[in-house]
């Protein structure tokens, strides 16, 4: 079975993307697939802070040639989940140059066919490395919440990636802190608007309802919610996402993209 590569972005910070991403992740890994989970928010990363892990190396590392990836994965769930921290508290701004995207994407290949699923957890708003990121992944999660500005950001987020992109690509979305009912009124707006002007198709995922005590005692206990209350509707709801995610095809019916297109795009160079 060929590795998924999901690549999970948000148009601005603090919709809950990394929380959303961490969650997933272990529902996935609870079901025993092998999951990755990379931390691409480079120098600001906080999954290692989510799940109160101190790594010994982080991307960067891995992009600067000072590990191997098999010396920088961090193990959850009994060692279905893998985790490789973006790293916090640079001394300089950490510029990704040619040779450490090089220096990634050689040791990204390793994973080929060892992991059901890996899953990108890139860092907010729209830059150069954010779209490079995109660009690993065969998918794309959208999260984003019904805050008004999230929603634009969001939108304009989809514009970079659909200006980008020269395939067609497979966009989710999923809309955070909303009820079911909420879900669905924000995703049609942002369905209705990138039909319209960026004539893409976006799929809807789900939602995740609000639930601000539980959020925060998984943040401050470096618990996620499976550990955390794992017969609470809450878990129930990431534990549904994962598998519309893991068994929907129409959310993976992506034309095929070989690993020297990949490597062509994540270098910046046309291919």
């Amino acid at each position: 079975m060929k590795t998924r590569i999901i690549s999970i972005a948000s148009g601005k910070g603090g919709v809950g993307k990394s929380f959303v991403t961490l969650n997933l992740a272990v529902e996935l890994a609870v079901q025993r697939k092998k999951v990755l989970l990379i931390d691409a928010d480079v120098g600001l990363g906080n999954i290692h802070i989510l799940v109160g892990k101190n790594p010994k190396y982080s991307i960067a590392d891995l992009m600067e040639g000072n590990c191997k990836l098999e010396d920088s994965l961090m193990e959850l769930v009994k060692g279905n989940l893998k985790i490789l921290a973006g790293g916090t508290g640079f001394k300089k701004m950490f510029h990704m140059s040619k040779e450490k995207r090089s220096n990634l994407f050689k040791e990204l290949k390793k994973i080929q066919n060892k992991f059901d699923i890996v899953l990108i957890d890139i860092g907010a708003g729209i830059n150069k490395d954010v779209i490079s990121f995109l660009e690993l992944g065969d998918e794309v999660i959208l999260v984003t919440n019904p805050d008004i500005t999230a929603v634009a950001d969001a939108y304009s987020l989809l514009k970079s990636i659909v200006n980008v992109h020269t395939i067609t690509k497979n966009i989710g979305v999923i809309i955070n802190k909303a009820d079911i009912d909420l879900g669905e009124k924000v995703f049609e707006k942002l369905k209705n608007v990138s039909e319209k002007f960026l004539k893409t198709k976006l799929k809807h995922i789900g939602s995740i309802d609000e639930n601000r005590k539980m959020a925060y005692d998984s943040t401050q206990k470096r618990l996620p919610i499976y550990y955390l209350s794992p017969s609470s509707k809450f878990r129930k709801e990431f534990y549904n996402l994962s598998v519309k995610i893991f068994y929907n095809k129409e959310l993976h019916d992506s034309k095929n993209v070989s690993i020297v297109t990949k490597f062509m795009r994540f270098l910046g160079v046309d291919g």
